[in-house]
């Protein structure tokens, strides 16, 4: 198969093939691209795979990486030759009446097969394909859990889309939480662990008691739920015994990657001891940087790797956080070329959004988020709010109808009932600032409740202030510029952004801040009474 590319590129998009092509010719192996958001990222993704496929590395595979399969989606509506690969349970097994990944687990106790399984025929194509897209989630399952698959896949170019996440996502990925929620959800919990983890006070009596006690009951429970699932009578009791020794058997896979990294606790791992929800003793565990993991997972297993965002800011830290030597690193940074009279950024000063003052200020936002929407109540937008606790707070103030909310587990289904509808509506949203295409008439106005700043109290966010001081200002300032990006997509594109957080001032004494930014913004002070 053949990438079948057929369009005519903006001037934008040229200039970054022509930069990639002058990079990898200079013998540069890392290529960071910022281009501002609705440049066309996706498009210059697939110019440059086909230019590096067919003139420099002749049936060379090239890899695309996305933030989330949402993304992935647009891509795939955009270029269907795409080899795309989302995770098992995307996939539905007909055989079974299940989706995939139930049904492998499935199939695994029983010594059976699946033919055709979906989820097989999709991964064989990503293995075959010159053209390859997936999300970074399953890329870092496959890279710490099945690498023999990467290697196998032998692609010698990698493009990473909203590269700016990525190192955020690893993160999370490799991270983990003992509590006695957490534990019970396995099945393993035990009334003296409360006391254990209670005596629990560093990442080497943790990394101890994991080792010792509680990896050898996931071993146990594991052995023990596929037992009973090969015993169970019914189809549906098995499913479910299979479901939880799936799980077991993904956090043993977590668990014993962060015993193996004791080299590391010192330097680059924290430990978060407090109370949950419940008022029960909760443990977290996370590296503070991904940076150091990264080569040896990802990196080394191309000739070349570009990453593309609308906000790398500041090239020497984003090397940083990326694990990736300066030297073998070239840069390019697009201006934004779209009309500042078409995207305004209105910022109303009327109060600060932070911990102590958010109640009052956001009982001072609501006749004003009124009067937006009643100003917009012909077209559709969305309102960033940061957190889930503000969209909680404007469903209880504010009744309209067009308003869609979500939970962690019904965001896509959300966006898509925004997308489809022939209504005017409204997204409320905590967690679409990024690879969300709202162009044209899908958005036409958007609101950002709250300044995205990173949560001060974490130990994690504090430890890498330890390090790179510039990282809080400069994450912040990213998460603002991608929201701003959401509804802004075309040249001929057009909408009207609101700010509603007085702790905006901190961003403004930004020295990243770009001036296409800066172009767009009228500052209107409210009275506060």
């Amino acid at each position: 198969m053949e990438i079948d590319l057929n369009f005519s590129p903006r001037p934008q998009q040229t200039e970054m093939l022509e930069f990639v092509k002058s990079s990898i010719n200079l013998g540069k192996k890392f290529i960071m691209i910022e281009a501002p958001t609705g440049v066309g990222k996706s498009y210059a993704s697939v110019m440059i795979a086909e230019w590096y496929r067919n003139s420099f590395s002749k049936k060379a595979k090239v890899d695309i990486l996305t933030n989330s399969k949402l993304l992935q989606e647009q891509y795939i509506k955009d270029f269907p030759f795409m080899a795309n690969l989302k995770g098992k349970t995307n996939y539905f097994c007909r055989r079974q009446n299940m989706n995939c990944g139930e049904a492998a687990v499935l199939n695994t106790a029983g010594g059976t097969n699946c033919h055709p399984c979906p989820y097989k025929l999709a991964q064989s194509k990503f293995l075959r394909s010159p053209l390859s897209l997936t999300n970074f989630h399953l890329i870092t399952a496959y890279s710490m859990y099945s690498p023999d698959m990467l290697i196998e896949r032998k692609s010698k170019l990698l493009i990473i889309d909203e590269s700016h996440s990525f190192e955020d996502t690893f993160c999370d990925f490799i991270s983990s939480v003992y509590s006695e929620r957490s534990i019970k959800a396995l099945d393993i919990w035990r009334d003296w662990m409360e006391k254990d983890l209670s005596e629990i006070s560093s990442l080497t009596a943790l990394s101890e008691y994991t080792s010792s006690v509680i990896i050898t009951l996931l071993d146990q429970k594991f052995e023990e739920l596929i037992g009973e699932s090969k015993e169970a009578r019914t189809k549906k009791k098995k499913v479910e015994l299979l479901r939880k020794a799936d799980h077991v058997d993904k956090t043993l896979c977590k668990f014993n990657r962060f015993v193996k990294d004791k080299e590391n606790y010192k330097s680059n791992w924290i430990f978060e001891k407090d109370l949950d929800q419940f008022g029960k003793i909760r443990i977290l565990v996370e590296p503070i940087w991904g940076n150091i993991y990264l080569n040896d997972l990802f990196w080394r297993e191309y000739d070349h790797v570009i990453m593309m965002s609308g906000t790398i800011l500041d090239q020497e830290l984003f090397s940083f956080i990326m694990g990736v030597d300066e030297e073998k690193m070239s840069y390019l940074s697009l201006p934004c070329p779209f009309d500042a009279e078409k995207r305004p950024i209105i910022y109303l000063k009327f109060g600060k959004m932070s911990y102590y003052n958010k109640k009052d200020t956001f009982s001072r936002a609501v006749p004003i988020l009124g009067k937006i929407l009643e100003k917009n109540h012909e077209v559709k937008g969305i309102i960033h709010t940061s957190n889930y606790e503000f969209s909680n707070w404007i469903k209880s103030s504010i009744k309209d109808s067009r308003l869609i909310f979500h939970d962690s587990s019904t965001r896509e289904a959300s966006l898509e009932k925004h997308l489809r509808s022939q209504n005017s509506t409204v997204l409320v949203s905590p967690s679409m600032i990024n690879g969300i295409d709202l162009k044209d008439d899908l958005s036409r106005f958007q609101v950002i409740l709250k300044v995205p700043f990173p949560n001060l109290l974490s130990t994690k966010i504090k430890k890498r202030l330890e390090t790179r001081k510039e990282w809080y200002n400069w994450k912040s300032l990213i998460d603002l510029l991608q929201a701003y990006g959401r509804s802004i997509r075309n040249d001929e594109d057009w909408a009207e952004t609101y700010i509603l957080d007085e702790c905006f001032d901190q961003i403004l004494e930004n020295n990243n801040v770009p001036q296409y930014f800066l172009d767009a913004l009228k500052i209107k002070k409210l009275n506060k009474k």
